[in-house]
């Protein structure tokens, strides 16, 4: 792997601190704290204050963090979000040049990050398809193509150095029990690959039995469109889906939540090539953030949000962070 902005942290953290695990454990917590401000500031550019918040104390809670947040390799996740909100929010700005650096540093943290200019090309095309105004950028102007240069940029500077550094762009050649699925047939792989996002759907969803390792066979290989895991999870898109269509007009931070996920999900989500891991809890920090904007757009239709609502919606705010 080439990372590195992580790598450099954890030299950093050492040179100040020297290996007391309490002062890489404050580095995690302080980049945690980090996105969670800056889950806040974008989804305020596109939501009321209170809902805006609620996202950001969703996220700050949520244990599906605790893995990433607790596992001190796991600052990659966090650095890698920093980089991807900070140039999520300069965009919004329209400070493109200032958005490609900071696009380029969440790169350098971990390259899941890769996957920002498709989301704001995605979520520039849904607010305009939700009709208020002209997507991620501010309403009274429009995202351009020339502001995606500086991403462009930002990309190829990064693949340019990861050759060099590596030697190679080609992924490490994983073995079935690095992942059940990198070995078996491509149909094979996304089967399982489907069950995977359904187990990681029911993570965020109900975030009980947590695991730091899901080894090898604690996943089963799916061969079959019939397997209960697939076709549930089918099912569960294509009602989520469903729900952020017919409510864009009113709540179209559901829609943009699901792309945002979608996004982040797709460059480790074993569907477009195996990486090596099937299923891991770090590898929902960033996507969480999509699943705290459409649970935050189901909350206000349940009148959560809503001027008269606002004590209960305040109480069961804070009752939820309480028991989380």
């Amino acid at each position: 792997v080439y990372r590195p902005l992580s790598v450099g942290s954890h030299a950093a953290v050492f040179v100040a601190a020297g290996s007391r695990p309490w002062a890489s454990h404050l580095a995690n917590v302080v980049c945690h704290a980090a996105v969670c401000a800056l889950v806040v500031a974008v989804s305020r550019a596109f939501l009321p204050a209170g809902a805006a918040l609620a996202a950001g104390l969703l996220f700050a809670v949520h244990p599906i963090h605790t893995e990433p947040v607790n596992y001190l390799v796991g600052r990659a996740e966090l650095l890698a979000a920093v980089g991807f909100l900070l140039a999520w929010r300069l965009a919004q700005m329209e400070r493109p040049f200032a958005a490609g650096a900071a696009y380029l540093l969440g790169l350098a943290s971990k390259e899941n990050a890769v996957g920002l200019p498709a989301f704001l090309l995605a979520g520039t095309w849904w607010f305009r398809r939700a009709g208020v105004g002209a997507g991620l950028a501010p309403a009274r102007r429009q995202w351009r193509w020339p502001s995606y240069i500086p991403l462009v940029g930002a990309a190829g500077l990064y693949f340019l150095l990861r050759r060099l550094a590596l030697g190679t762009l080609e992924p490490p050649a994983w073995t079935e029990y690095d992942n059940i699925a990198a070995a078996a047939p491509a149909i094979d792989r996304i089967l399982t690959a489907i069950a995977a996002l359904g187990r990681h759907l029911w993570l965020l969803v109900w975030p009980v039995h947590l695991s730091a390792d899901y080894s090898y066979h604690q996943i089963p290989l799916v061969t079959s469109p019939a397997t209960a895991g697939v076709w549930l999870t089918l099912l569960v898109l294509i009602l989520a889906c469903g729900y952020a269509w017919r409510r864009r007009l009113d709540r179209p931070e559901a829609g943009l939540g699901l792309l945002l996920f979608a996004v982040t999900y797709a460059p480790v989500s074993n569907f477009l090539f195996p990486i090596g891991t099937l299923v891991a809890e770090r590898l929902l920090y960033v996507p969480s953030i999509g699943f705290c904007l459409f649970a935050v757009a189901v909350g206000r239709d349940a009148a959560l949000f809503r001027p008269r609502g606002a004590p209960i919606g305040v109480a069961a705010l804070l009752a939820v962070v309480v028991i989380i």
